[in-house]
């Protein structure tokens, strides 16, 4: 039947349909109805009507189309928010630790935490950090050969590094980071290549007046 066609289009192919019938009787258009028709034309109809019904009918289409690409639209910028959500915690985060930490590594461990949650795919990313001749990876560490690497400021002997190892299955072999991704580690990375090198420069200077003051007391003597 008509009707029986009418929701197969609109089941399987999201085709909406118009009915024209003959039949004006409560248990046929209650069954029209069922179908969710775009208008109903009954027999018969003038060329007036049948416009006014079709122009009903493109103005629904227009509307629903129009509604789907807002839905569309809100669903895109919510996750665009949470994902703001989440770097901008990732980085109060790091910040806290900044604050919290003078000494390396109690620093880098409580960052190695820290970095994944930045990221949309966390549970699927492990970090590692090289440096001064140690190395530190962030907890149940997984190696990726999708690996993002930045280097950390520090003495120029030494291969001070943070890679990002992101756990991807896909088979298609493409590059599975964003851009995104990579200005987001990028930035994590300045913040803690920031701190660590204060550390350094903090560290030296100490150092520095410790040695001053032991020549001053020498000469003293």
């Amino acid at each position: 039947s008509g009707i029986k066609l009418a929701n197969t289009l609109l089941d399987s192919l999201q085709i909406p349909s118009i009915f024209v019938t003959g039949h004006i009787d409560n248990q046929t258009i209650a069954r029209m109805e069922e179908s969710n028709p775009y208008g109903l034309l009954f027999k018969p109809f003038s060329i007036a009507n049948m416009k006014l019904v079709l122009n009903i009918a493109l103005k629904k289409i227009a509307l629903e189309r129009a509604r789907a690409v807002n839905e569309e639209e809100n669903k895109k910028n919510n996750e665009k928010l949470k994902n703001q959500l989440r770097e901008l915690d990732a980085f109060f985060k790091i910040a806290q630790a900044i604050d919290k930490y003078d000494d390396p590594e109690l620093f880098i461990n409580e960052t190695l935490g820290i970095i994944p949650k930045a990221f949309q795919l966390s549970e699927k990313i492990s970090t590692r950090i090289l440096y001064l001749g140690k190395t530190y990876d962030s907890p149940e560490f997984k190696e990726s050969n999708w690996v993002l690497t930045e280097n950390i400021q520090g003495q120029e002997d030494e291969k001070n590094i943070i890679e990002l190892h992101l756990l991807d299955d896909n088979s298609s072999g493409n590059f599975p980071f964003s851009l995104e991704d990579i200005q987001t580690f990028s930035a994590i990375t300045k913040q803690i290549s920031n701190k660590l090198h204060k550390i350094e420069l903090d560290s030296s200077l100490a150092s520095q007046l410790v040695f001053d003051e032991m020549l001053n007391k020498l000469f003293q003597n």
